[in-house]
């Protein structure tokens, strides 16, 4: 705000506003002043184009020498009279018929340019912008009072409308949200309707329609016989159609009709309840198809591989036949697979691999072929290995050496070829290893065997090894049974199978052992049964076999063991001693031993 000024020169031109701005320049009252002079005051407004608050005021039809501004359309000087007791500088505006001080403002760009002519007491002023806000007398009847009492009524009334606005507006945003509430709630009751109202026949075919063939028996059950429905809100609901389908297919499939428990499949009552139960024993997906000795003919349908959720899948002691299917290896949660004791064939497949979970794997007694796929090293979980009388062949993989966690292996009754591997070794937590029975394994027993210090029964009869018995073999100290029968093995007896003192049988006879009979045999004191027949043992029956006090069952016939026979255990039951050449055979008498010998010029026939 400028300092007051004594003279007001107003210009004449208004087109110098554009040309000239930020010069020294008068603009034209008429284009950019309202000029309204009553009584003495004088107010400064904005051009026409912009009219202000107190404008509007004067369209109420008011007479504009009363109102406290008013335009003067024409360029002029204005000569106003002032006042000589008041001060031209002063601010505050006087009163009783006096005119008010002015106050002259300037535009950031304009300069101020005044003039004072005291003499003839008229005030006059040259400026480029002039602001003036003259306050209006007190006390004058329809001036300053009813104003300002108008603008705060116009105000309160402008704030009630704000309020009202705002009210309004959440009123609306309010019912707005209910409306979209109801209607995505009727949206979903109607969409819910709709599902309803879909014929079974169309709900079951879209549930399946990725397992196309399918059976249709099977279908035709669940399309139109089965009323069993899933919860609507189940998130198993497209699995529980897939699986009451795959069962159903199982039914069909396998001679159903006839199995000996089967009052119960195919009801309208969950899954699990068809053959374990009530329903409330497995409210969710079943975990287990135990279906032993039911006699399910046929082949099993590759459906079964949707049961993704099986841990247990027992069909064994069944007539099934045909080959294991390969979605077999979709039952990535299975535990236990037992299918032995059916007709099975062809080969195991390889997806078997996929079972990471898988504990127990028992496919013996089948008439498979092929070998074991190189994938079982996959099965780490695996602590039951059975694939006895398998008709299997080829050799038994190195990656067998994976399972760490085997206890049992039982691979006797096929017919395997080339040598055990070593990485046999790797399973110490083996108690029992049956390779025997047919297999025709060649070379030697690998003397990593003796890391099996938890092995209890050892088997590898009627296999072709050679070689001698590895001393390792004295750390098998958990070891009960040892069948080693007609396996070709030579060398000597190691002393060290004295140190196997849990023995009950030691079954070492067919091979070509040679040497005597280590006198550590007297420590074996849980023996029951000992045969080493048909062998090339030579030189005396150690003495300390009479320490054998549980021993039934001797067999050392067909030797060349020499010299007298010593007292023998009173426990034998059967005992042969025929086919050696005793001096004497007085004890082996009263033991009641067969003997017969067949020494000819020292030679053993």
């Amino acid at each position: 705000m400028s300092a007051p000024v004594e003279t007001l020169s107003l210009a004449d031109s208004s087109d110098d506003l554009e040309e000239n701005h930020g010069e020294t320049t008068s603009y034209s009252i008429g284009d950019y002043l309202g000029i309204n002079v009553a009584e003495g005051a004088l107010a400064v407004m904005p051009p026409p184009s912009a009219p202000t608050r107190d404008e509007e005021h004067r369209s109420d039809g008011r007479d504009s020498t009363m109102s406290r501004h008013g335009y003067l359309q024409s360029p002029t000087d204005v000569a106003i009279p002032v006042p000589e007791n008041d001060a031209p500088n002063s601010q505050t505006p006087t009163h009783a018929g006096t005119v008010p001080s002015w106050s002259v403002e300037c535009s950031s760009n304009a300069t101020r340019h005044t003039q004072n002519d005291e003499e003839d007491g008229i005030i006059t002023a040259h400026v480029e912008y002039v602001k003036y806000n003259a306050p209006a007398p007190p006390g004058r009847d329809g001036f300053g009072d009813e104003d300002e009492e108008k603008d705060e009524r116009t105000d309160s009334k402008r704030r009630m409308f704000g309020v009202l606005f705002v009210t309004l507006c959440a009123i609306g945003l309010a019912i707005g949200c209910a409306l979209i509430f109801f209607k995505f709630r009727s949206t979903g009751e109607l969409s819910t309707s709709k599902q309803n109202a879909i014929p079974r026949s169309i709900k079951v075919q879209n549930s399946l329609k990725d397992y196309t063939p399918l059976n249709e028996k099977a279908f035709v059950w669940l399309a139109s016989t089965d009323t069993w429905e899933p919860d609507e809100e189940d998130p198993n609901g497209d699995y529980l159609w897939l699986e009451r389908y795959s069962m159903a297919v199982l039914y069909f499939s396998n001679n159903g009709q006839n199995w000996s428990q089967n009052d119960k499949w195919l009801s309208s009552q969950p899954v699990c309840s068809w053959y374990s139960g009530t329903a409330n024993e497995c409210p969710g997906p079943i975990k287990s198809l135990s279906l032993p000795s039911n006699r399910l003919t046929g082949s099993i349908p590759s459906m079964i591989g949707n049961l993704s959720q099986l841990t247990h899948l027992e069909l064994e002691d069944n007539g099934l036949t045909g080959s294991i299917p390969i979605s077999i290896g979709n039952l990535r949660q299975l535990a236990h697979l037992e299918l032995d004791d059916n007709s099975l064939t062809g080969s195991i497949p390889v997806s078997i691999g996929n079972l990471r979970q898988l504990t127990h794997l028992e496919l013996d007694a089948n008439e498979l072929t092929g070998s074991i796929p190189i994938s079982i090293g996959n099965l780490r979980q695996l602590t039951t290995l059975r694939l006895w009388y398998c008709h299997l062949h080829g050799t038994i993989p190195s990656q067998i050496g994976n399972l760490t966690r085997l206890k049992v292996v039982q691979l006797d009754g096929n017919y395997f070829t080339g040598t055990l591997p070593s990485s046999i070794g790797n399973l110490r937590q083996l108690t029992e290893l049956r390779i025997g029975k047919d297999s025709q394994l060649r070379g030697s027993l690998p003397s990593e065997i003796g890391n099996l210090s938890l092995l209890t029964a050892m088997q590898f009869d009627g296999n072709k090894l050679t070689g001698s018995l590895p001393s390792e073999i004295g750390n098998l100290r958990q070891l009960t049974g040892l069948w080693l029968w007609y396996c070709q093995l030579d060398g000597t007896i190691p002393s060290e199978i004295g140190n196997l003192t849990r023995l009950n049988v030691v079954l070492l006879d067919g091979n070509n052992f040679s040497g005597t009979l280590p006198s550590s045999i007297g420590s074996l004191r849980q023996l029951t049964k000992l045969k080493l027949a048909d062998n090339s043992l030579s030189g005396n029956i150690p003495t300390s076999i009479k320490s054998l006090t549980k021993l039934v069952s001797l067999d050392l016939g067909k030797n060349r063991l020499t010299g007298s026979v010593p007292p023998l255990p009173s426990s034998l039951d059967t005992c042969s001693l025929s086919r050696n050449c005793f001096r004497n055979v007085a004890n082996s008498r009263d033991a009641g031993c067969s003997h017969t010998n067949e020494c000819n010029n020292n030679r053993l026939y």
